[in-house]
């Protein structure tokens, strides 16, 4: 994203990722399109970021946060963004009356050690609570179903690929997760939503959408 931004939009850039994996394959792409004076990865954890931004985004990270975390979250976002700037804060999230249960045994032990899907409200409750007003929210529930069914097919496709890659539990492990993710989308026993939010006391006259 942070390349997408600086090619298409000229944006200066900070990525910060934990994956020493996923920080060498982002500066590698960084220095393959010559970005390196406009884009920065760092492996850090975020809540070590220092700096200022004018903008903020988070997708698909804030599962892994923790819900009894996301009052910190929020509060450092809050101290990193400009008094003017804007957050987008994109995850999984589940309905309010969806618990932990049997079947989300293998999430816990196979996929996402630690993960916690947050209901939309704690969300909203902890951005509020940091100072963030909400500007929007908008919901990508049936865009991440056929995401996933995407992902299965390709895995499928591609089987013997990713066998040279990982063993044949973990392939099927994440064959699973991926074809009862595409079916919990589609049900709504989980959900996705993107928010963006705001400092309250911002006195930056926004743009008004009424499509």
């Amino acid at each position: 994203m942070v390349v997408q931004a600086a090619e298409e939009y000229g944006a200066t850039a900070t990525g910060c990722t934990l994956s020493r994996r996923q920080w060498e394959i982002a500066r590698q792409a960084v220095e393959q399109r010559g970005l390196g004076s406009r884009v920065s990865i760092q492996e850090i954890d975020y809540r070590t970021l220092i700096g200022r931004f004018s903008k903020i985004a988070s997708i698909g990270m804030f599962e892994h946060v923790g819900v009894h975390r996301l009052a910190g979250y929020f509060r450092k976002i809050f101290d990193l963004l400009d008094d003017e700037g804007l957050f987008l804060n994109r995850g999984i999230t589940r309905p309010e009356q969806v618990t932990d249960g049997p079947e989300t045994l293998i999430l816990q032990r196979k996929i996402f050690p630690g993960g916690e899907l947050p209901h939309l409200s704690a969300v909203v409750r902890e951005a509020e609570t940091a100072g963030f007003d909400v500007l929007e929210a908008r919901s990508f529930r049936q865009h991440y179903a056929l995401t996933c069914r995407r992902w299965v097919e390709r895995l499928r496709r591609n089987a013997s690929e990713c066998l040279n890659c990982v063993n044949a539990e973990t392939y099927r492990a994440w064959l699973l997760y991926l074809a009862g993710s595409a079916v919990s989308f589609e049900s709504g026993v989980t959900g996705v939503y993107q928010i963006l939010l705001a400092k309250r006391r911002s006195l930056r006259a926004r743009r008004l959408n009424f499509s």
